[in-house]
């Protein structure tokens, strides 16, 4: 009990690091939770902690070992699916396993990430609504026979009365009123039956409707997101030409340290164009929409672009990026 407490308080600490940007930390304090999940045995913890780390990999940019942590996360969670309330945490890791897989331009496992994210979503859906129809099917069958009971009860002083009134003639009465007085509770029974019966229908019609509403609002959310990127890109490529044409001298020759500070404008303006057009194919992904441009790339060149990229995410440690790509290599499509 007490190592499992640790390890919940430093995956907890691990993930208030991350929350704040300080990665380092938060990557030795998932590491350590981490070990300490695998030796209790823990898949669901111990899939999480690799959710955790993988994504904070992602984040440094190390997408082959994000990608490694976010696999073995997602096996742990669907090992231990079944019996355990996990789908939003299995959802997640699919999420970031599909933007890692898109970074490292694995493109159809992404997509295969996504639609089984999609389908974690569905079965949530499923099994909820099961579960509320069960529990209405639990309750009206439980009433159904509390009044089944009250039923036989009154049948039985029914025949009590019967046998009375063959001594009595006045008995007699009293059991043809009692007789009429049970045909009446009967029929108010089943008009109670049939009262409840259409009460159950009518919940699970608004369960139907609210489902269909969400669905709607899903809908919506993906045009507004894909809008609001469509007006994004405009100003974006405003903001990145002019600063290319400072740099190119539109208005003089500047100081080498502002065309610096521009160059670095220009660069986080494309990151951002490219995210903007990210979310675009997101969009499409989801609506199947999506159509590939498919030409000839020469490799050697889109290394040396990447390796231009990842060189200032190495800082003053001892890296060394080599582009292995023989220059002369055949174009790919």
């Amino acid at each position: 009990g007490l190592q499992r407490h640790i390890a919940a308080v430093l995956g907890d600490i691990g993930g208030d690091h991350h929350a704040v940007g300080d990665l380092e930390p938060a990557r030795s304090s998932y590491r350590r939770s981490l070990r300490i999940w695998e030796k209790e045995g823990d898949p669901v913890q111990t899939a999480g902690m690799l959710a955790a780390l993988g994504k904070l990999e992602r984040e440094r940019g190390r997408y082959e070992t994000a990608r490694e942590r976010l696999e073995r996360a997602v096996v742990l969670y669907d090992q231990a699916k079944a019996g355990a309330d996990i789908y939003q945490p299995h959802e997640e890791a699919f999420l970031e396993l599909a933007e890692t897989y898109r970074a490292l331009g694995l493109d159809r496992q992404a997509l295969q990430a996504f639609r089984q994210r999609e389908e974690i979503l569905i079965e949530r859906l499923k099994e909820e609504k099961s579960r509320n129809l069960a529990e209405m099917q639990v309750r009206f069958d439980v009433e159904l026979k509390e009044e089944e009971i009250e039923s036989l009860q009154q049948q039985k002083q029914l025949q009590a009365l019967e046998l009375e009134g063959q001594r009595s003639s006045r008995r007699n009465l009293v059991a043809i009123f009692g007789f009429v007085l049970l045909v009446l509770v009967l029929v108010f029974t089943r008009a109670r039956f049939k009262t409840r019966e259409a009460m159950v229908l009518q919940r699970v019609e608004q369960e139907r409707a609210v489902s269909t509403q969400l669905r709607e609002v899903d809908k919506l959310k993906d045009e507004f997101l894909a809008n609001t990127s469509h007006e994004l890109r405009t100003p974006l490529y405003g903001i990145t030409g002019l600063a290319e044409s400072l740099i190119e001298g539109a208005t003089g020759e500047l100081p080498a340290k502002t065309k610096a500070h521009l160059a670095m404008l220009v660069q986080s303006g494309r990151r951002l164009t490219a995210l903007v057009n990210d979310i675009l194919d997101f969009s499409r992904l989801k609506h199947r929409s999506l159509e590939l441009d498919l030409k000839p790339v020469d490799l050697h060149a889109l290394g040396d672009v990447v390796l231009t990229r990842l060189r200032p995410l190495g800082g003053s440690k001892d890296l060394e990026l080599r582009n292995g790509v023989e220059s002369d290599l055949p174009a790919a499509e």
